[in-house]
């Protein structure tokens, strides 16, 4: 007798639209859910934005205040990032040219520390080509002193 009366209840319910309570609790639930996502989205988006230095979201005009100083932002941030790049680059090219030049004297003081004259290094590779000049040509070595 109970089973019948409760499979009565039943059906009476289901004919009565007693799926649509079931079908309404869980549009409930999903719109619950994706409540909660949004207000999770916004928490995240004030946080980031309290960084940044931007006011919370409350409404549409500062929402995309936010979005246009963003923009902005990244602007500025995309032309220090080449201006410093480009000053990297001078930099490196000038640390290449201070090492070339500390190669040259560097083998110039090690030059003049094996030899007893001071006379540059360049001008001791001339020496042996202008005294056979000399040698073979006196007239122009005695005309080109004097």
């Amino acid at each position: 007798m109970q089973a019948r009366t409760r499979d009565a209840l039943t059906a009476a319910i289901s004919a009565n639209g007693g799926n649509r309570i079931e079908q309404i609790r869980t549009e409930i639930a999903r719109i619950d859910a994706s409540r909660q996502a949004r207000s999770g989205r916004t928490q995240k988006y004030d946080l980031i934005a309290g960084a940044l230095g931007l006011p919370a979201a409350l409404d549409a005009p500062i929402f995309e205040a936010n979005g246009r100083a963003i923009v902005e932002g990244q602007s500025a941030c995309v032309t220090q990032r080449d201006d410093r790049s480009n000053r990297l680059t001078e930099a490196g090219v000038t640390v290449r040219e201070l090492r070339q030049l500390h190669g040259e004297l560097k083998g110039e003081l090690e030059s003049l520390r094996q030899r007893r004259s001071n006379i540059p290094r360049q001008m001791l590779g001339c020496a042996p080509r202008c005294s056979t000049r000399c040698r073979s040509h006196p007239r122009r070595c005695r005309s080109s002193v004097n």
